[in-house]
This record gives C-alpha cells, structure tokens and sequence, in this order.
C-alpha cells in the first residue's frame, strides 16, 4: 500500500519485542538477553539523532551470536535506511537493504512453523513485509505492493487484542485504523484492492495514536512524529501538528527531518521566524532528500517574505536534487511545484501556473497543497466559462442583427 512510504522505519515498534517483558517462546530470543536488548536500545536512540555511524557501531556488538536472527537483521536494514536516506539512489546498498529485509521474514516464518504462537516472530513478520510493500510501492509495483501488505496485515491482526495490555500496540492498530480509510478517500484507484482488508475508523486511528504518544514506551517518537504528519497534511489541524513537531525536534535536536517537519509546521502555522534556523540547519546535511526539503521550506519561507527570485531558485535547487527519487519525494516536489505555481500565477503567467498546479494534484498527499491546486484551476475554469458565455451571447447578438 503506498502510504507506507510515510514510515521511515518503525524503530522504537521493534523494541516493544526485543525489550522483556512480553510472554515468548523458549527459543532463542533477543528479549532474555539484557545486553542485547540494551545494545538495541542505544542503537535507536542514536538513529533518531541521526548519528547513524555509531547506531550501526553499536549493533555491530551484537552480530557475534545475533547476525542470523530476524529482529537484529530487521535493524541493520534500519540503519541503512536512515543513513542513506533516500537508499533507492544507491543500487547495491539498496540491494543489499531489500534482501535483509527478505531475510528476515523468511527467518520468521521459519520461526512461526516451528511455534505458531510465537509473538515475537509474528512481530517481525509484520515489519519485514510493511518495509517490503513501502519498497514494492516507491519502484511503482503496486501490485506486490498490495500484495506484502496482505502479509504484513495477516500478523498484524495479533496487536489488536494486545493493546490493552500493551499500549505501544495502539501505535501499529492506530496507522492501521487511519488510513484503512484515509488512503482510499485520496486514491480511488485503490478502493478495489482495498476491500480486502477489514474496514478502519479515522477517528478511532487518531486516538490509538494519541495514547500510543502518551503512554507508549517503545513507540512514542513514532507516533508522535505521526500525529505532526497527519494533522498538518490531512486533518487541517496545523497548530496541533506544530505541537507534536515541536515535541520531536525537543527530544532529538539533532535529527534535520525532524527540523524540516517543524518547518514546514511553522509555515503552515504562519510562524516565519524560526524557518530559517531550522531549515538552515537541515540544508549542511547531504541526504538529497533532507538537503531538498530544507531547500523546499527555505523557499517557501522567502516567497512569504516577498524575495521570489530567492524562492524560485531554491524550488528549481530542490526539484532537481530529488529528481531520480521516487514516492519517497512526493511531499517536497508537491511544495516546490506548489510554489513555482504561485510565482508564475503572481507573473501573470496562468497556462505555467495551470500546468503546475496539475503537476501539484498528480503527486500530493498533502491535504493543503491538494485544496490550494484545485481552488485555483476551478477559478481558472469558472472564469473561461464566464469568458466563452460572454463570446457566446455575443455571436448570438451579431448574429440575430439584420
């Protein structure tokens, strides 16, 4: 399903199966060895600082007794996925990325024939097919795509009845939840395969993630950094992500993602002050992606301040730094396609900035751009009617006279 592109990893969801604490089968487990489990702990900690060198270090001590088990597998790929962020650039790294991931949930599957009530496995079945189908989705196999997320459901459907006893559950069944029904209000073309799954409730997802942000232990990055995305992208709710943004870039300062997500929240937010410090600090980092979302709200913030040759540059910068890069880019290309549009629309230059806007609505997720593009070609296309109405009774008029 496409919208896993969204989900840049699921770290913190692992530790709720590594960490002790849950019932597990006598098999050789990560969550009886106190030294594993807190190697793994750091590891996350580091990844969502950013600091990928020594997150790939730090679980690299484990690899002696653990490099053949699905959950340290599931990890490693992780750390890839961060440290190259966007890994689909990189052929042989990505390579490598996909076939770990394949690994690990044929290891687990190995592991849940021998004991079917293995949650642990169970777990690390639904990771490994969800990070497959986002990866089937951003190389335009749809299909596979729909096809790993049947997997990835079929074990999902355990953390249902666990959640009350476990709240890091009301993060997997809250994204569930959400966008069973979100995802299809936005891509009819889906609603077919869809039917499949069982039905979600958007409300319902929202308040599974709320509880997972506030009582989660595992989870709470992961659905707090949710909880910014989708009120400030689907639900029309900026203030609220901006406070859920702001919470992220608290706890991981260092982390330029988080920055840029807190940028566009300030913009969204009408909050132009801190832009540039934010921003300005993800633009030093090379990630192509990070580096062309910095680009993207630094221009977006000069066009608020009026500079549009600043701002057309740095759409034009952005654009081309994420030109190869598939879904995983869908937001940043929406912004800076949106931008150029009203730059061309502030030019008087309606066919560029109609063209735009279409480009717009053919890659955005984002609720706001979506609503913004479709209000200006309606207007485009309310005034052409009144135009050819008024040449109509025109000809008419000429033609009725003797």
């Amino acid at each position: 399903m496409p919208h896993f592109r969204l989900w840049p990893g699921l770290p913190m969801l692992l530790l709720v199966f590594v960490l002790p604490g849950r019932p597990m089968a006598q098999t050789l487990s990560l969550a009886r060895d106190r030294q594993a489990t807190a190697a793994i702990v750091q590891t996350f900690d580091y990844l969502y600082a950013y600091r990928t060198v020594q997150a790939d270090s730090t679980l690299r001590t484990l690899a002696p007794k653990w490099s053949n088990y699905p959950g340290y597998l599931l990890v490693d790929a992780l750390i890839d996925y961060w440290r190259y962020m966007p890994i689909s650039l990189y052929g042989q790294e990505y390579n490598r990325y996909k076939a770990t991931v394949g690994k690990a949930a044929q290891l687990a599957e190995k592991m849940l024939e021998r004991n079917p009530t293995d949650y642990e496995a169970t777990f690390f079945c639904m990771m490994a097919y969800t990070i497959l189908a986002r990866q089937a989705s951003e190389d335009g196999d749809n299909l596979k795509a729909v096809g790993y997320a049947k997997d990835a459901f079929k074990h999902l459907k355990s953390g249902f009845d666990l959640q009350a006893r476990n709240p890091d559950f009301y993060f997997s069944t809250g994204l569930y939840k959400y966008y069973r029904i979100r995802y299809p209000e936005d891509h009819q073309i889906y609603k077919p395969f869809l039917s499949f799954f069982p039905g979600g409730d958007k409300a319902e997802g929202l308040h599974n993630l709320e509880l997972a942000a506030e009582k989660g232990l595992y989870t709470k990055t992961e659905a707090t950094m949710f909880l910014a995305f989708i009120n400030l992208r689907y639900e029309h709710k900026p203030e609220r992500g901006l406070a859920y943004a702001n919470q992220l870039v608290r706890r991981y300062p260092s982390n330029p993602a988080f920055r840029v997500l807190l940028s566009e929240a300030l913009l969204l937010n009408n909050k132009l002050e801190d832009v540039p410090t934010h921003a300005g600090y993800a633009v030093r980092f090379p990630s192509p992606l990070v580096k062309a979302g910095a680009e993207a709200m630094l221009g977006w913030y000069h066009e608020r301040q009026g500079d549009r040759a600043k701002a057309a540059a740095l759409y034009q910068d952005a654009l081309k730094r994420v030109e190869h890069v598939s879904k995983q880019a869908d937001n940043v290309k929406s912004i800076c396609l949106a931008g150029q549009a009203r730059l061309a629309a502030y030019q008087g230059k309606r066919h560029i900035a109609k063209q735009l806007y279409r480009d717009v609505l053919d890659f955005t997720n984002h609720a706001v751009l979506r609503d913004e593009a479709r209000r200006y070609l309606r207007r485009l296309d309310d005034e052409g009617n009144r135009v050819k109405r008024k040449e109509y009774l025109k000809n008419q008029a000429n033609a009725s006279t003797p």
